[in-house]
């Protein structure tokens, strides 16, 4: 184990981790929880982008974080994401 001891859950600092992966790993979120049980930290969120794609990290958004989402804007982008979906298959 890395840490003798671990602090309280509350004062252990919130991570959030972005990953940039070739294909979609199946277990990926449980290797991660298994190395962040043996560190005082919690994890926040696991943000992910895949390399297929004809964009740079860089450019591919994932960097909003979690406590600036509102839900309203977040039901927003879903719909248009969505609808943008439906307008493609037609």
């Amino acid at each position: 184990m890395l840490f003798e001891e671990h602090p309280a859950p509350e004062q252990c600092p919130l991570i959030e981790l972005r990953i940039r992966l070739e294909k979609p790993k199946r277990e990926l979120r449980q290797q991660i929880e298994e190395v962040i049980s043996k560190l005082p930290v919690r994890l926040l969120k696991i943000s992910t982008a895949y390399a297929g794609t004809d964009k740079t990290l860089a450019v591919i958004k994932i960097d909003v974080r979690l406590e600036d989402l509102q839900p309203l804007a977040v039901f927003e982008r879903c719909y248009q994401n969505k609808c943008a979906q439906l307008h493609r298959k037609a």
